[in-house]
């Protein structure tokens, strides 16, 4: 044992490279390994801080001390308390604190609560994301967290305590690196509108514009003097306006600032239902005449652009645009010949746009994007018993599109038969994308069924 203890430092260090190289939670044994390595020899533990410190050796560690319904869909309503003990907290603390970069704690007892404060205050070094999501956190507390880590990129406050201008604007001059924050909407009035209306200006480091407010869904901001100031001040890269109704004078009091001059995107984000975000036309023209390097439009269910109008006045206001996504269901075949005769479009995506026809196949290669598309997909749109979409049609289609090296069609698995998958056509376009070295994802099945990563790359029926 002697011996043993006798190894070098340097040795030991050796024989952790399998858990100090690359990112350490994607070792699944790693604080095993630490825990071993502590109790080797008289300098493991000093060895191990020194690991755990090195950011070069150790660049993240994520801990969790969460509650027994984190894996639950029950959403919570209150705090909730962590499934292990105080004591566990503050040994994980000695231990591994010194290389915890992203924490996620829940806590609701006194003396969780002081244990997680001494975790973050005492142990903690390198954090830069703190989630307190569900934790009974008082405002003393965390402020005292938020002084010890200045450095902080990410916060998540507690959601169910109170959150007063005061603290909002202490945690602001407190960690001034702050990318992403979320503060709870209660004890205070301004909690009903957007961040952006309110107190994101005194964050401007955050990298969202978000636009939705306290009500959440069919928000309208509309304190726009105080989005115009946010604007000017703001680092953002990206507008959140989901389950929002954007109004033109929105879109205004972005235009002209840093702000509006950084943005290459206007739509919706997925993080809810399309049909929950309202952008009305007149505020996307807004953006297509005042955002110079807006590229990228998508247009969300809960959108009505009114008809091809609207895409011959998108083209005259934007000339750099390339990407559309379409996913108003008002759009018909005219909608997309305006869109693809005036826009010199390398993407375009429609979705759900149940009034168009087999006939949006010359609507499309009609075009000048059908020789300028690259990337062309189609997704439950023309599937019906009328007029649907069928594979000899989608041959045409990628016929008359030369360019295209990315190709998805999505037809429903109940409707499939109206697309006529016969094998000769099937054959004849997957012959002629290959040739292209095209991928190709023609799915006639239900999308909903197969998880992300399963996703298949080609199947006809």
């Amino acid at each position: 044992m002697g011996a043993f203890q006798s190894v070098p430092d340097d040795v030991l260090t050796g024989m952790m490279a399998e858990c100090v190289v690359g990112i350490p939670y994607h070792k699944p044994n790693y604080k095993e390994k630490m825990l071993v390595l502590r109790t080797t020899c008289k300098d493991g533990r000093d060895l191990v801080r020194r690991i755990l410190a090195d950011k070069n050796r150790f660049p993240s560690m994520s801990l969790f001390f969460s509650s027994e319904q984190a894996n639950s869909a029950t959403v919570a309503t209150e705090p909730r308390e962590m499934r292990v003990s105080a004591q566990h907290v503050e040994a994980v603390g000695r231990v591994f604190g010194a290389g915890c970069t992203h924490l996620y704690a829940s806590g609701r007892s006194p003396e969780r609560i002081a244990a997680l404060e001494v975790f973050v205050v005492s142990r903690t070094r390198r954090l830069e994301s703190l989630n307190l999501d569900n934790a009974a956190v008082s405002v003393e507390v965390l402020l005292r967290m938020c002084r010890a880590v200045p450095r902080l990129r990410k916060l998540r406050c507690p959601q169910f305590m109170e959150t007063s201008d005061y603290t909002i604007g202490a945690i602001s001059e407190i960690c001034p690196l702050l990318r992403e924050v979320r503060f709870s909407r209660l004890g205070r009035d301004s909690g009903e509108y957007s961040p952006v209306e309110t107190w994101a200006r005194l964050f401007p480091q955050l990298q969202e514009f978000n636009l939705h407010g306290g009500r959440w869904v069919g928000y309208q901001p509309s304190r726009i003097e105080a989005i115009h100031e946010c604007a000017l001040v703001s680092k953002a890269h990206d507008l959140h306006l989901d389950a929002c109704h954007i109004t033109a004078e929105v879109i205004e009091a972005i235009v002209g600032t840093p702000l509006g001059d950084r943005m290459e995107y206007l739509g919706f984000s997925d993080y809810f239902p399309q049909d929950e975000t309202n952008i009305e036309p007149a505020a996307f023209l807004a953006a297509a005449r005042g955002f110079p390097k807006l590229t990228d439009i998508h247009i969300p269910k809960g959108s009505t652009m009114g008809g091809p109008g609207f895409y011959v006045d998108l083209s005259r206001a934007a000339p750099v645009l390339t990407t559309l996504e379409i996913f108003d269901v008002g759009t018909t075949d005219a909608c997309v010949a305006a869109a693809c005769r005036h826009i010199r479009l390398t993407h375009l995506v429609l979705s759900g746009c149940l009034d168009l026809t087999s006939s949006v196949v010359e609507s499309i290669t009609g075009g000048q994007a059908a020789g300028t598309l690259t990337s062309l997909t189609i997704k439950h749109c023309a599937q019906g018993p009328f007029n649907p979409l069928r594979a000899v049609d989608v041959l045409r289609l990628v016929t008359g599109c030369p360019n295209i090296d990315s190709f998805s069609w999505y037809c429903s698995r109940d409707l499939h038969e109206y697309a006529e998958l016969d094998e000769g056509p099937c054959k004849a376009i997957v012959e002629l994308l290959a040739a292209r070295d095209c991928r190709v994802d023609c799915f006639a099945g239900d999308w909903t069924e197969f998880e992300y990563e399963d996703e298949p790359d080609c199947i006809f029926e």
